[in-house]
């Protein structure tokens, strides 16, 4: 039988009078062996609603042969864009009653084929029944040049059903959105987080994005989505953002919500503020008479900054609900990449586990893949104390993340930079969930977790895709970093010789910004001491254990005020007749 070949131009005509919705959908009905039609996506940007032959509200009926129960939709423009199809509903006769998807506009393409075997009514194997297509989406593939997909239909003699409800939407290749450039910005001046205006992405194709019905959406860091409709904004603000880097995934959606393209950029927020430190006041010391030094004191400056030097805690969570458990004595093992630009403090592990436990902790530069049964190329970092609970589940530690608490000193500290870890539960069971489909890289901007795998023995082979569930808690940073840069330390004996002295002082934050301070020690020798001297009578000198003494001004002059002691010059006359020389240091012996 020749196919009817069916193009909605139509449709423009209904946008005149109803406007931009009116060609935002089309339905269409499955043929009853009256032979194939084709269908063209135009104007570009429309869809349809597919159903089976029986429409949205009445069940298929019987007799349906595949050679004469199809239809073929097509792009407005190909060979560079594609049809996807995507069932919400599905429920046909099991058996009996199947749906053939092929890459392709004929019946002779690929088949997209299921396990199922042939049904009745003269229909292949690998057709689609039951509720099989539920959620199902198809998609022409990259060389299927016509960017059509084909669909047929068999259903037998006896039972009917609802049968099927499914959007056909068009995607856009080349993509449609252009990703917006990787922005790099600032926090605030007193605030340790930025707000950021984030240009819209661009159009590859002009209006392909603004279609009747389509939006953008984006998430940050594989979050909630936030959607944004038509008008769209020149630029959506994105934040408060604390310093790290952010992945911004955007997506553009038909009106039947498909995906029709997505692109990712990128936000660095750093911290570009330095820290403000503030200096002791500037001293001036008058020494007191016979001084010529004095020990100085001062405390220690003070400094402050936008973002803390002790930065949180933060908690990275990895999958909360578990699948299984490892045996008493497991392994899990992951990646923790610190990519904060400082050292991390590790506090505290959440673990999916069945009861109270010791689980040791283990570390290694590099990442845990290909490491996990070398027990020698870790490194016992910390103990976790999993001793509280509840625990619970339908299954040990289901459901559950216990904060562990890392024991004394207190944390585990990471360098920036890519580290494995290893979790050995002592007495309990560990918990994982199957890897298979699910996200396994976990980033808040500061680090990312890498889910790796698990064994039921210490140092067993792993399985995969066994991965970890559990969660991150940790901080950066720490006290401030305040450097002396020049001068005496405080608690010096500061003398008058050297006065008068600078002392500097550096300031680092945790990214790196830095500030400077300094301040003057003035030592000001007595201001009127006498001109004239007089020495004591008697003075009694004791010898050090090298039987020897220098003698002081301080030790012969008296009465004063005199200035500083060391000015002044002893000299001794130890050859008679005394008092005319010649005169010799001060020395004396036995």
């Amino acid at each position: 039988m020749k196919s009817k070949n069916t193009t909605f131009w139509g449709l423009v005509l209904l946008g005149c009078l109803f406007g931009a919705q009116a060609f935002a959908q089309t339905n269409v009905n499955m043929p009853n062996n009256t032979g194939q039609q084709n269908f063209t996506v135009n104007p570009a940007g429309a869809f349809f609603n597919f159903y089976d032959s029986g429409g949205p509200a009445a069940n298929y009926p019987n007799g349906q042969a595949v050679a004469t129960s199809a239809v073929s939709f097509a792009p407005s423009n190909n060979p560079n864009n594609k049809i996807r199809v995507n069932f919400s509903s599905h429920s046909t006769e099991a058996s009996f009653d199947a749906l053939y998807i092929r890459d392709g506009a004929l019946a002779t393409s690929p088949l997209f084929a299921s396990a199922n075997g042939a049904p009745l009514q003269g229909g292949l194997a690998g057709g689609w029944w039951g509720t099989q297509l539920t959620g199902q989406t198809f998609q022409a593939g990259p060389a299927n040049a016509s960017g059509a997909l084909h669909i047929s239909f068999t259903s037998d003699g006896s039972v009917s059903s609802t049968g099927w409800v499914a959007t056909v939407t068009e995607l856009f290749l080349p993509p449609c959105l252009i990703a917006p450039a990787n922005l790099t910005v600032s926090t605030g001046v007193t605030t340790c987080d930025a707000i950021v205006n984030v240009p819209l992405p661009g159009q590859n194709t002009p209006g392909c994005a603004t279609n009747a019905g389509f939006f953008i959406r984006y998430q940050v860091n594989g979050g909630a989505f936030t959607n944004i409709a038509q008008p769209y904004p020149a630029t959506v603000p994105i934040g408060p953002l604390s310093p790290g880097t952010y992945v911004i995934t955007w997506q553009l959606l038909d009106a039947a919500g498909a995906i029709q393209h997505a692109v990712n950029s990128t936000i660095t927020v750093v911290d570009g503020t330095p820290p403000t430190i503030t200096c002791p006041q500037s001293v001036t010391l008058n020494l007191a008479p016979g001084e010529c030094c004095q020990v100085v004191s001062w405390p220690v400056p003070t400094v402050t900054d936008n973002c803390p030097f002790l930065q949180g805690p933060f908690s990275l969570s990895t999958i909360n609900t578990g699948g299984n458990a490892n045996s008493v004595g497991g392994m899990v093992w992951f990646d923790i990449n610190n990519i904060s630009g400082k050292e991390i403090s590790i506090t505290s592990l959440g673990l999916n586990i069945s009861a109270a436990t010791i689980v040791d902790v283990y570390t290694k530069p590099g990442t845990h893949v290909g490491f996990q049964t070398n027990a020698a190329a870790w490194t016992l970092a910390g103990k976790a104390n999993a001793t509280t609970g509840p625990f619970s589940g339908p299954f040990p530690g289901n459901g559950t993340i216990t904060n562990a608490p890392i024991n004394a000193p207190g944390s585990i500290k990471l360098p920036p930079g890519l580290w494995g870890i290893a979790l050995h539960t002592l007495t309990a069971q560990s918990n994982y969930t199957n890897g298979n489909g699910t996200n396994q890289t976990f980033t808040d901007g500061r680090i990312t977790l890498n889910l790796g795998s698990t064994a039921n023995t210490p140092w067993g082979a792993p399985f995969t895709p066994r991965v970890w569930n559990g969660r991150v808690t940790y901080q950066i940073g720490g006290n401030p970093d305040i450097v002396q840069t020049a001068g005496p330390a405080s608690g010096s004996e500061f003398c008058k010789d050297n006065s008068p002295y600078t002392i500097g002082y550096k300031v680092t934050d945790n990214a790196g910004n830095t500030a400077t301070c300094s301040f003057k020690v003035t030592v000001i020798e007595y201001p009127n001491p006498i001109a004239s001297l007089a020495c004591n009578d008697l003075v009694q000198v004791s010898l050090d254990g090298s039987c020897t003494a220098v003698v002081g001004a301080d030790q012969v002059l008296e009465g004063g005020p005199y200035g500083c002691y060391d000015d002044y010059v002893v000299e001794f006359d130890k050859t008679l007749p005394y008092g005319n020389g010649p005169w010799v240091p001060a020395v004396l012996g036995p």
